[in-house]
């Protein structure tokens, strides 16, 4: 995933706090192994380079986060796609991708052929690539959450990289862990976080603020300045949803917001919120 990934554990013995701080780092490395598109060795990065040109075997794990994404790109109406992996790369790179036909999104069964009797994928045209950053942490997350509630850990906090949270529990000086998103000079509510998971996401990112976000209907990338935020029971709903809120048309939102259990949102642009 890239990213700083901080943990917070209070209420417990130091033992118990390091132990589960151990099997969350653990897990995630071995997520990675499977969802990296850049390393060579994942899983991820080897089907993208041969799924297109045949039949190809997958992990039972790697297959049930496809189906997951398929399932995503369905209820966000395609404004999240985890096939658009070349498209996003050239985002990240600030490379043209007017050479580039993003795959169709609204279509699945004509973007990639799924064997699940005998756990295998073919990417249907070149252009499908698998891409999970826009669901990894939220996975990550939501896997942490399993570790902790195995181990019985009650009170903790994780961030990755300050935009995508799981929290449990609550503040060590609360009743809750605080949370408030700033837009510009204004600052939104607090939300009142417990055993929820919060995902922020914006339109444009780096120092240069490129856009990295795809419009799938427009075939475009998404150039304003909009921030999304998004609280709902797993951390892989929020970020799935923050991605396809900023993605999709002030009009469309709500209808998306509708096939998921999501706590609260909000869309922000520049200077005024968009949605509630």
């Amino acid at each position: 995933m890239n990213t700083v990934l901080d943990i917070v554990i209070w209420g417990c013995e130091m033992e118990y706090a390091e132990n589960a701080s151990s099997a969350i780092i653990n897990k995630i490395k071995r997520l990675q192994e499977v969802l990296d598109r850049y390393d060579s060795k994942a899983e991820t990065y080897q089907i993208n380079q041969k799924a297109s040109r045949g039949t190809v075997p997958v992990s039972p794990l790697l297959m049930h986060f496809i189906r997951l994404g398929i399932d995503y790109l369905n209820q966000t109406d395609g404004y999240f796609n985890i096939f658009g992996g070349k498209i996003y790369s050239c985002l990240k790179e600030n490379s043209s991708v007017n050479t580039l036909q993003p795959p169709l999104a609204a279509h699945t069964e004509e973007m990639i052929q799924i064997n699940g009797r005998h756990n295998t994928v073919h990417f249907l045209t070149d252009n499908v690539s698998l891409d999970f950053g826009g669901m990894g942490k939220g996975i990550a997350l939501d896997a942490a959450a399993g570790i902790l509630e195995k181990q019985g850990i009650i009170n903790a906090f994780l961030s990755f990289g300050g935009s995508s949270v799981l929290t449990r529990g609550h503040h060590p000086h609360g009743d809750f862990w605080p949370f408030a998103l700033k837009s510009g000079n204004k600052q939104d509510e607090v939300w009142k976080l417990t055993d929820t998971a919060v995902s922020v996401s914006e339109a444009k990112t780096g120092q240069n603020k490129r856009p990295h976000i795809w419009n799938v209907k427009e075939e475009i990338p998404v150039s304003s300045d909009r921030i999304s935020c998004v609280q709902a029971q797993t951390a892989a709903v929020a970020e799935v949803l923050s991605t396809a809120l900023i993605a999709a048309p002030a009009e469309k939102q709500k209808s998306i917001i509708q096939n998921f259990k999501v706590i609260q949102w909000r869309v922000f642009d520049t200077t005024h919120e968009e949605s509630s």
